[in-house]
């Protein structure tokens, strides 16, 4: 899962971690699927079971635009930020 999240659909980043590095080398045969760069509305539509994650949807190829945008706004909506 680490390889689809971070290799594919975040453009072969990192994780997190302070030693963590792309999960795709140059010549991995997976590394050409990788996204050109990361739409930063996929943090929105991403889940890994968490409580603080983002409901689970089904996203259609001709509608990922609206629906990363409303994903986006639906999880802002719902963060409460304590200052």
């Amino acid at each position: 899962l680490n390889d689809i999240e971070n290799g594919v659909l975040r453009a072969n980043r990192p994780g997190p971690g302070p030693l963590s590095s792309p999960p795709f080398a140059t010549n991995d045969p997976r590394a050409p699927v990788a996204l050109s760069q990361c739409d930063p509305r996929i943090h929105f539509a991403l889940n890994c079971g968490a409580r603080g994650c983002p409901p689970i949807r089904f996203y259609a190829p001709d509608a990922l635009d609206a629906q990363l945008d409303k994903a986006t706004k639906a999880f802002c909506a719902s963060v409460q930020v304590d200052v």
